[in-house]
Formats: C-alpha cells, sequence, structure tokens
C-alpha cells in the first residue's frame, strides 16, 4: 500500500463511535440492526426431532456493540443517580 494512501487505526473506532453519538441522540436504532438469524443447535437426543434443538439468535456485530454501550451508559448513570 502506498504511504500517501494508509490509513490511521483509529478511524474505524472514531467513525463508529460518532455513528452511535448519532443514534443515541436521534433515539434510533436501524431496522436491519434490530434484525437476527436464528440458528438451531443441536442438544443431545435424535438429530432428527425437532426437540431436540434450540434456536439461539445470531445479531450483528454493530447492534451488539451498541446494545453493550447503551448498557453501559445507564448502568452507569444509575450508579450516579444513587449516590
Amino acid at each position: 500500500m502506498a504511504e500517501g494512501r494508509r490509513m490511521s487505526m483509529s478511524w474505524p473506532p472514531a467513525h463508529i463511535a460518532a455513528l452511535f453519538s448519532l443514534l443515541i441522540k436521534k433515539a434510533h436504532i436501524p431496522r436491519s440492526w434490530k434484525e437476527a438469524m436464528l440458528t438451531p443447535v443441536y442438544k443431545e437426543g435424535s438429530v432428527m426431532s425437532p426437540e431436540n434443538y434450540r434456536m439461539i439468535s445470531v445479531c450483528g456485530t454493530l447492534y451488539r456493540l451498541d446494545a453493550n454501550l447503551l448498557c453501559s451508559i445507564v448502568q452507569d448513570w444509575l450508579v450516579w443517580s444513587t449516590r
């Protein structure tokens, strides 16, 4: 890669942080982030029996990051507000 075309390693976190800040200010979560793919996970017994599977949802990475950030913000606020 040419020297002039190298990107700073800080650009993805900065852009993601800006996006999350905007979403928090707008109180909005993109619809596509709320979608999850259901995946069956085998438990035990006959593999042919649907009862022997449990479903897990696989969410997008940005949604999980945003949800964890929001959870952290709310927890910090709760600790602060109960002092």
